[in-house]
């Protein structure tokens, strides 16, 4: 019979812990908890803020580097003198096309009192507008407002600021010479350069100068000079431009055809 006391029974008993841990998937453990989103979007927006800021930071960079080339190519051009000629470093270029962003639009806003201002201050709160509400899409619109007027009058004022040491800088030139000439004249100072050359001394104003060359210019000629001996390379004289023949005669011809036909 199959209860006969001869026959036994295996019986296997298994941990408890062991089949409950073996029903859970491993990436299904109750100990892991979903990550909200609220939580990554802090971060995610500091990211954001951090590539805008180079972005803007490479975008500023180009830009004056652009600026100044082609403000000191149109200035140089007017005498004779081009660019490709010259070994003009990053930093110069860049340097010029500041001068030249800060003078041009603020020299332009400044012409209309108030308005020139005003105007200025609202194009640079749009383009903080712009970033903030590209950035920051949960805040609210009143502190979205707050955030683009703070950095709208930053970006307006930081241009600014490298000029309060050239004016520091000024007021210290001003102070040396007063010691030595007296009172500092009304309109300023008239500089005149000597430069020893193989043919004598040249003096006049300096248009521009580099490591390698110098460009002055005298009355109406303009003299490129080597700065490692000091002899002209070139010699540029300056004369008003006279009307091409071409287009004189063609205006007497208009005017004789009208006098014979009345």
């Amino acid at each position: 019979m199959w209860w006969n006391k001869e026959k036994s029974t295996m019986v296997e008993l298994a941990n408890s812990r062991s089949i409950l841990g073996n029903t859970t998937q491993p990436d299904q453990r109750s100990d892991i908890l979903p990550v909200a989103p609220e939580s990554i979007s802090p971060k995610l927006s500091t990211e954001a803020v951090f590539k805008s800021l180079a972005l803007f930071a490479v975008a500023l960079n180009g830009s004056l580097t652009v600026f100044g080339y082609m403000n000191l190519a149109g200035y140089l051009e007017r005498f004779g003198i081009t660019l490709s000629e010259l070994d003009i470093d990053i930093p110069t270029l860049m340097f010029q096309g500041y001068l030249t962003l800060v003078n041009g639009v603020y020299g332009e806003a400044n012409k209309y009192p108030l308005f020139g201002p005003a105007a200025l201050c609202f194009v640079f709160v749009l383009i903080a507008g712009a970033i903030v509400f590209k950035l920051l899409p949960k805040h609210s619109p009143d502190k979205k407002f707050a955030i683009s007027m703070f950095l709208g009058t930053l970006f307006l004022l930081s241009p600014t600021i490298p000029f309060l040491g050239a004016k520091y800088g000024m007021k210290l030139a001003a102070e040396d010479y007063s010691s030595q000439n007296g009172a500092w004249p009304k309109l300023g100072l008239q500089k005149t350069h000597t430069i020893k050359t193989n043919n004598g001394d040249i003096s006049g104003a300096v248009l521009f100068s580099t490591k390698s060359y110098t460009i002055i210019l005298v009355k109406n000629e303009v003299y490129k000079l080597s700065n490692d001996t000091n002899r002209i390379v070139r010699k540029i004289t300056l004369s008003p431009r006279e009307e091409p023949m071409e287009k004189f005669l063609l205006e007497n011809q208009g005017t004789n055809s009208r006098t014979d036909h009345d």
